[in-house]
């Protein structure tokens, strides 16, 4: 059960006091957080980062509309940005994360 997002979510929504506009306004800082530790603590997945150089960064599902860019990662319309139905909150976060490691002294 914990390896499905959406049963995830849920059990996440159950919690006394969740509230979703205030997690909506924290969301983004802590998710970066968390990429930002599990990245520069790992140094497989900060290598994997870095090696992206300058390309655009997606998460592709067509079920999540925040986090991921909206399209089922089997489509045609994965390859053009300007198709995409989702935010894609984590692709640009994570291309955040690579910029400021590639500026760091890292």
């Amino acid at each position: 059960m914990l390896d499905n997002p959406i049963a995830i979510r849920r059990i996440g929504k159950r919690i006394r006091g969740y509230n979703q506009i205030e997690w909506n306004s924290v969301r983004n800082k802590v998710m970066y957080t968390g990429l930002w530790a599990k990245f520069t603590q790992n140094t497989q997945l900060f290598n994997q980062l870095r090696a992206t150089g300058d390309g655009l960064i997606a998460q592709a599902s067509a079920s999540e509309l925040y986090w991921s860019n909206g399209v089922c990662p089997k489509s045609a319309r994965l390859k053009d940005p300007s198709r995409w139905e989702g935010e894609n909150y984590l692709g640009k976060l994570l291309m955040e994360l690579r910029s400021e490691i590639n500026t760091s002294i890292y």
